[in-house]
């Protein structure tokens, strides 16, 4: 029982952390499109 809650705890985790990295990336991308709309 344990061993399954272990389990999902770390795809939630995963997948969080994948979310992150792909929201980070949209603002990382983001603050190019305005630094190149800037100049």
């Amino acid at each position: 029982m344990v061993a399954l809650i272990e389990d999902w705890l770390q795809k939630l985790g995963f997948i969080n952390a994948e979310r992150l990295m792909a929201r980070a990336a949209l603002c990382a991308e983001d603050s190019e499109t305005l630094k190149r709309n800037l100049k």
